[in-house]
């Protein structure tokens, strides 16, 4: 009884849990990949940039750490996270829409001959 209400408050908020791995798991786990392939191949420049300069400069020798950080404390975490959640459309918008405004601010900023240092020194 104690679980059926828990999985209806869950269906309430786009999360499903207790289901089977089913092929809309497998097929979200092979977008996500795609998407994570794409963005790497993406800003691979700048992630190979960021990475000679954790290896060259000692202040930011952690940042090589982050992503085997990240994927560990998710690991370790696996089995509190939903199964399956639903898209949040509006979500997306809202980021989108605050990445263009920041893409339009650093055109306006680049137009008037200003440039953003490369380091905080």
């Amino acid at each position: 009884m104690k679980e059926n209400n828990m999985e209806k408050e869950q269906e309430g908020n786009g999360v499903r849990r207790g289901a089977e791995p089913s092929s809309d798991l497998t097929q979200a786990t092979r977008r996500f990949g795609l998407y994570a392939a794409a963005l790497a191949l993406l800003f691979c420049v700048p992630l190979f940039r960021l990475g000679a300069l954790s290896f060259k400069e000692d202040l930011y020798s952690h940042v090589v750490l982050m992503p085997f950080v990240s994927v560990s404390l998710t690991w370790m975490t696996r089995h509190r996270l939903p199964a399956m959640a639903s898209p949040s459309r509006g979500g997306a918008v809202l980021f989108a829409g605050a990445g263009v405004i920041a893409l339009a601010a650093l055109a306006a900023f680049m137009a008037q001959g200003k440039h953003l240092p490369s380091n905080d020194s």
